[in-house]
């Protein structure tokens, strides 16, 4: 939440996904320095709402 509004009210939702993928990727990475090994993802229709600029 920022500003008391809903992260939604912000993003539209191609931004909210890419968002939402850079933190997941995030975690993946600290997830490996602690455990050394990476952790299986998986997405379903990663790019289906994304503009293709």
């Amino acid at each position: 939440m920022m500003e008391g509004k809903k992260d939604r009210d912000f993003f539209s939702q191609g931004e909210f996904r890419i968002t939402n993928l850079s933190l997941k990727m995030t975690l993946n990475r600290l997830f490996y320095e602690e455990y050394q090994f990476y952790p299986v993802l998986i997405f379903d229709d990663l790019f289906s709402e994304l503009d293709d600029g």
